[in-house]
């Protein structure tokens, strides 16, 4: 059975990677291996292998052979190692073989560079005392990586193939597009803050806009400044 539809779904429309062409044979090969047969089984199979690819310290946007089958026999290990500890369960448990106890400032800082599109390691060591940038650039990390969050979302993703699902799907606009466009409606995703004047704003990399909530609907939801949501509705 032919796969490329459904793995591009998982991987280019849902997780925003693009695949090299031996990548995209692999995966299909290792499907065959596996003697998967149905899409639902697939689509389980090939999100557990995208999840572990973008655990690795070296991915990028690019998927390539030698990495996506690393990635696999990582997953082929991990299997065999939860079916070996389940075999073995009914043995007694040392919680010093399962409680490991990490230094936050062994823990590597990552950041979203907007640039490559990939999640880099920071330079700088940790430290307890944080610079007069901390702050900004704990705002601008939290951000981006709620946004690239959201942006993989099946819903936030354009479909690879033009058509007339490509026209409906979810899409984000920044503070600043919204200039001249009045009477539209848009998609805002940022944070609550408030102006020198106490009014509720939207805040993003780009900008900032005054909310009018007078007519938004009351739910038991609770929203504070701060927070970082998305908004709909029209300038």
């Amino acid at each position: 059975m032919d796969f490329r539809l459904v793995i591009l779904k998982v991987f280019t429309r849902k997780h925003q990677l693009s695949l090299q062409a031996d990548a995209m044979t692999l995966l299909q090969q290792i499907l065959t291996d596996h003697e998967i047969t149905n899409t639902e089984d697939a689509i389980q199979s090939l999100e557990i292998l995208a999840k572990e690819y973008l655990l690795q310290d070296d991915c990028s946007t690019i998927v390539t052979k030698p990495l996506l089958q690393r990635v696999y026999e990582t997953v082929v290990e991990k299997s065999t190692a939860a079916v070996t500890d389940g075999s073995q369960s009914s043995e007694i448990w040392d919680p010093d073989h399962h409680l490991y106890f990490i230094d936050a400032f062994e823990m590597p800082r990552w950041h979203y560079s907007l640039e490559r599109k990939a999640f880099e390691k920071a330079i700088q060591k940790p430290n307890i005392a944080g610079s007069a940038e901390s702050k900004a650039m704990f705002l601008r990390d939290r951000y981006n990586i709620i946004k690239q969050i959201i942006l993989r979302n099946e819903n936030f993703s354009p479909p690879a193939f033009a058509g007339k699902d490509r026209a409906n799907y979810l899409k984000l606009t920044s503070t600043k597009n919204l200039l001249g466009r009045a009477g539209g409606r848009f998609l805002l995703f940022g944070m609550l803050t408030r102006s020198p004047e106490g009014r509720l704003c939207l805040e993003d990399l780009d900008g900032i806009v005054p909310l009018n909530i007078s007519n938004t609907v009351k739910s038991i939801r609770l929203y504070q400044t701060g927070w970082l949501i998305i908004a709909a509705g029209p300038q």
